[in-house]
C-alpha cells in the first residue's frame, strides 16, 4: 500500500521558505535546510521536492518534443559529426535540439555504432596492416570514404565490403581478423 504524505499550510510554509532563502538547488547548504525539513515534518526529502513543484517554486523539467523523422533523417547522416556540428546542421533545417537531446537521441537509434568500428584505426588492424595502408587505399580511391571535420575518415561498412570484392588481389586474408571478417560479409 502507498504511503500517502500530507501537508498543511504550515508545512507549505516551511517548504516555501526553504525554496526562497536563495541557495542554490544543487548546493550543500540546500542539501542540508532540505535534511533538516525533512527530519522536522517527517517527509522525505523527494516528496517535499515533488511538493515544491506542486506549489511553483520549483520549476518542472522541460521535455524535449519528440523528434520528427526528418530530424531523424538529418541526425543519420550527420552522425559521425561531433554534437555541435549536429545540432548546427539540425538548426540549418530549422530545428532546435540540445547537444544532450542529440547525444541521446544518436545513442538510442544505434547511430553512434557506426562512429566506433570504422575509422582508419581499427580497418587497419581489422585487415592487420597499418594505417598508413589504409589512407593509400583512400587516397587511391580503392576504399570509398568521407571526411570527418578535421582530417579523420568515415568508412561505411557497405563501401569495406565493396573494396574488399574489387580488391581481393591486394588483400592478405591471412592477415585479416576472420571474426570481424564473417561479420562484415554476413552481418
Amino acid at each position: 500500500m502507498k504511503k500517502k504524505h500530507f501537508f498543511t499550510a504550515e508545512m507549505d510554509a516551511d517548504i516555501t521558505k526553504t525554496y526562497q532563502e536563495g541557495v542554490g538547488i544543487r548546493s550543500k547548504r540546500h542539501t542540508g535546510y532540505l535534511k533538516g525539513l525533512s527530519q522536522r515534518i517527517g517527509i522525505p526529502p523527494w516528496r517535499i521536492s515533488k511538493r515544491a513543484v506542486e506549489l511553483g517554486i520549483l520549476p518542472t523539467q522541460k521535455k524535449e518534443p519528440n523528434w520528427t523523422d526528418r530530424e531523424l533523417k538529418i541526425l543519420e547522416l550527420n552522425s559521425h559529426l561531433s554534437l555541435s556540428r549536429i545540432k548546427v546542421n539540425l538548426k540549418k533545417y530549422g530545428f532546435a535540439r540540445t547537444e544532450q537531446g542529440i547525444y541521446q537521441k544518436r545513442k538510442s537509434m544505434r547511430f553512434v555504432l557506426a562512429l566506433n568500428d570504422y575509422n582508419v584505426a581499427s580497418i587497419a588492424m581489422c585487415f592487420g596492416v597499418d594505417a598508413h595502408t589504409v589512407k593509400r587505399w583512400i587516397e587511391r580511391k580503392l576504399l570509398k570514404s568521407q571526411k570527418r571535420e578535421g582530417s579523420r575518415y568515415y568508412i561505411k561498412r557497405l563501401w569495406i565490403k565493396k573494396f574488399i570484392v574489387e580488391n581481393v588481389s591486394i588483400i592478405d586474408f591471412r592477415k585479416i581478423d576472420k571474426y570481424w571478417l564473417v561479420d562484415l560479409l554476413t552481418n
